[in-house]
């Protein structure tokens, strides 16, 4: 009995000394526990976030002059209007309750900056917001491991948190976008009399700001687009189609994209301090760290161009043939349509393909123009959306789809560094195994 007990505490220690020297295993437990944190971060930051917008898009609805009348023609009730537009916008999809989108809010401001505050979050700011809350939660984090390897590797985890330098440059990227829009804005309508007959100069500036917000993505209209200079319908359209161009590069470049990179950046889940130390060390000698990063990002960025023009003058060719009699403009259709150009065309096309829901509308009716497209154009339109979605994807399995499994890790799932007594009895059960296995071995020797 003590030969089994003493050999058995042998069997631990060797398997703990193994275990815990076992660079890989550390690696493996630290990336199930940074997976744990993300996740965890991810339904306290969502959860917060609902529960704090809500009630204060409500009380800004609420709040003098009140709420629209429109709200209460479309049926809906002020509560429900608040918590629907506000997982509108936080989802970016751009729609709302009413027929004239925002119109009837665009005399509250505050509702506007809390919208344009989720519209934010929810979609182009998303990865600095992340960022900045696993740098918040590791500061207050007792162990900071997980924490920092969310920061280092965050691309095996989520396809919207990057390192720091990455997500510095898409967080400048953004403001610099945002504040052409506002400037354009305001330096192209502020002596419009179309629209200075229903909003004064001063409410022209919160308003510039929030419709500048919600040209990438969210949609929403504070202010008639037939009534805004053709110039700036002009930049909304380009901005339009560039929404997720720096975003897709900085996802397409952040991750090896080809077998033979990821297996060159395999050895970084074995020893990550070593090999990241190495690669920079041999990187910093040869002078070409940066080279295969700006190659990539150029022929990325270049593969993107090709390819959105191409989609976007077959749409407009193909919608131009079946939609020629809108075209003609006929004294009839301008009664009743108004005059639609070809550049209308394109704007629909364009906000079709970023996924933003920008129209000019039509005339006297509260749809946007492909309302009065033939049904093989809506076809169209909506095979331009799907495109425009689908280029926003990786372009192979990425990093952050791919579950990496096998013994190891299963074994590593159970040791000391996560759980002690499931360790100890893990290899209880695997010593007992062995030593009932030797007995008969030793029984036919003796006989």
């Amino acid at each position: 009995m003590s030969k089994d007990f003493s050999g058995r505490n042998a069997l631990y220690q060797r398997r703990s000394i193994c275990l815990e020297g076992n660079e890989f295993a550390r690696n493996a437990v630290l990336e199930f526990e940074a997976m744990g944190k993300l996740i965890m971060l991810n339904a306290i930051f969502y959860g917060g976030l609902m529960a704090i917008f809500f009630p204060l898009v409500y009380a800004a609805v609420v709040s003098p002059p009140g709420p629209s009348p429109a709200i209460a023609e479309s049926g809906a009730t002020t509560g429900w209007f608040s918590v629907f537009t506000s997982l509108s916008a936080l989802h970016n999809c751009g729609l709302t309750l009413v027929n004239t989108s925002l119109v009837p809010v665009a005399n509250q401001p505050g509702v506007l900056f809390l919208l344009g505050t989720l519209i934010l979050i929810g979609n182009t700011g998303l990865p600095v917001v992340l960022y900045l809350l696993v740098r918040i939660a590791r500061r207050f984090a007792r162990d900071k491991a997980p924490w920092d390897y969310l920061l280092v590797h965050g691309r095996k985890f989520s396809i919207f948190l990057f390192n720091g330098a990455q997500t510095l440059l898409l967080g400048i990227i953004l403001v610099i976008l945002l504040l052409i829009q506002f400037v354009a804005f305001l330096a192209l309508n502020l002596n419009r009399s179309d629209l200075l007959v229903s909003y004064s100069a001063g409410s022209l500036v919160y308003l510039g700001a929030f419709q500048s917000v919600c040209t990438r993505n969210a949609g929403f209209v504070v202010v008639s687009l037939r009534a805004v200079s053709p110039a700036l319908l002009v930049l909304f359209a380009v901005m339009m189609y560039l929404s997720p161009v720096p975003y897709v590069l900085t996802l397409r470049t952040s991750m090896p994209s080809s077998s033979s990179e990821r297996k060159r950046a395999e050895p970084i889940q074995r020893n990550d301090a070593e090999y990241a130390s190495l690669t920079t060390t041999h990187g910093a000698a040869s002078g070409t760290t940066t080279s295969p990063v700006l190659y990539e990002i150029g022929k990325t960025f270049g593969n993107l161009l090709v390819f959105d023009i191409a989609w976007l003058f077959m749409a407009l060719f193909v919608i131009c043939i079946a939609e020629n009699y809108i075209l003609r403009n006929s004294i009839q259709e301008v009664e009743t349509l108004g005059t639609v150009t070809v550049f209308d065309i394109l704007f629909e096309i364009a906000s079709a393909y970023g996924n933003v829901g920008y129209s000019v509308g039509v005339n006297n009716n509260d749809f946007s123009l492909s309302g009065i497209f033939s049904v093989f154009s809506k076809l169209v339109i909506i095979a331009t959306m799907y495109g425009g979605r689908i280029r926003s994807i990786p372009q192979s399995s990425d990093e952050a789809a791919r579950f990496r499994f096998d013994r190891n890790m299963m074994d590593v799932t159970q040791s000391s560094l996560l759980r002690p007594t499931l360790r100890l009895r893990a290899l209880e059960r695997r010593s007992s195994r062995s030593i009932q296995a030797e007995r008969p071995i030793a029984r036919g020797k003796q006989r």
